[in-house]
């Protein structure tokens, strides 16, 4: 099961695979196209909280016990907050689309979670960078 992520950058973004799937090229290739464009974006950028999007295929060894997104374990030392994001067995057509369509939902996750606690009062830097990476647009399908 590799595991692809970044660390202390202002987003990132990873990938656990859990083992062979019909899908699991499809959904690695797209989510490793998502990694290295947001890496090109954020360049340069500061923020309040450093936000590290894991996603997680399923397999035949290892599937999320959970749907959608949830905020995993948060460092205040670092300020980093690891976001999971559930990827279902089947891809979708547009593949690049939709693993950007949750980063967005990353982010607004981690935004949430960093006003309840007060550790942030919004994230605008790490939205510009999600945005930045929507595909066609110079971004992870790019």
């Amino acid at each position: 099961m590799p595991v692809e992520s970044e660390e202390f950058a202002p987003l990132s973004v990873g990938v656990i695979e859990g083992g062979w799937s019909p899908s699991m090229h499809r959904w690695s290739d797209a989510v490793l196209r998502l990694m290295r464009c947001v890496r090109d974006k954020r360049e340069g950028i500061e923020t309040d909280l450093r936000v590290n999007v894991v996603y997680q295929v399923p397999g035949d060894l290892l599937a999320p016990d959970f749907a959608g997104v949830r905020t995993g374990r948060y460092s205040k030392k670092d300020r980093a907050l690891i976001v999971q994001v559930a990827l279902p067995e089947t891809a979708p057509e547009d593949v690049d689309a939709d693993v950007h369509g949750r980063l967005l939902d990353a982010v607004a996750e981690a935004e949430s979670w960093a006003r309840k606690r007060r550790v942030a009062d919004g994230l605008p830097e790490l939205w510009s960078i999600a945005r930045a990476a929507a595909p066609g647009t110079g971004g992870s399908a790019g």
